[in-house]
């Protein structure tokens, strides 16, 4: 069968008539046309996906008799089953699970062997962490949040909470950027579940001036890198 050359479809021959066939080549198209992707860190299926739901495959055979790490699943209701398509070098795709600090969801490129996200460039560009200015005392940080910057000015004691994966689908790259704009103490606080690791030989709490980064390094993990109160 005859496919073509960059989405690698299949054609229909001379004078074919196969409906089958035709549809199967709308809804790849369907697909790939503004990839959006759900997750890309999954290892097993989802039990009730949507229809034409698309994943990234992390690893595993998805119920098949092969790997299908890297390849592009998307469940199709009318057959009951996940359908595969294998990505070629260039193809660019959108994470929804993993946001911007604007809240837009961030772009993976396919090398031809792996999904990553591209360098930032340089040279001025408009690029950097968004500033947050929080003057309240207590805040729980939000899927937006990531890859902020986020300054506390009030000058109480103040709170930053980190929530477990299970209230926000943080992604594998997350990251936090912290700093305590005023006086009083800022309490990095881990939510249900989470670990927050303190820098060696500090704590969880930070003073005026001090800035720190709290980077995800599995679910629920998190690393505090930066200058905190001592032990």
């Amino acid at each position: 069968m005859a496919t073509t050359g960059k989405l690698g479809l299949e054609l229909l021959q001379n004078n074919a008539a196969n409906q089958t066939l035709a549809n199967l080549t709308f809804a790849s198209l369907n697909q790939i046309v503004q990839l959006s992707i759900i997750d890309k860190d999954l290892s097993t299926p989802p039990v009730s996906p949507t229809d034409e739901a698309a994943y990234i495959v992390a690893s595993g055979n998805w119920g098949t008799g092969s790997s299908k790490a890297g390849q592009i699943a998307w469940w199709s209701a009318s057959a009951g089953a996940w359908q595969f398509i294998v990505p070629k070098a260039g193809w660019m795709a959108s994470v929804l699970d993993e946001l911007d600090a604007n809240g837009i969801a961030k772009r993976y490129g396919y090398s031809g062997s792996a999904w990553a996200l591209p360098e930032a460039s340089g040279g001025g560009g408009t690029g950097g962490a968004a500033v947050i200015t929080e003057s309240t005392t207590s805040r729980t940080a939000a899927l937006t949040d990531n890859g902020a910057y986020i300054r506390f000015t009030n000058t109480s004691a103040s709170t930053l909470t980190i929530p477990p994966q299970s209230s926000v689908s943080w992604g594998s790259t997350a990251e936090v950027h912290v700093r305590r704009g005023s006086t009083g103490n800022l309490t990095l606080t881990p939510g249900s579940g989470v670990t927050l690791n303190a820098p060696s030989g500090g704590t969880l709490v930070m003073t005026e001036r001090m800035t720190v980064t709290l980077k995800r390094v599995a679910s629920d993990v998190w690393d505090v890198i930066g200058q905190t109160v001592p032990a």
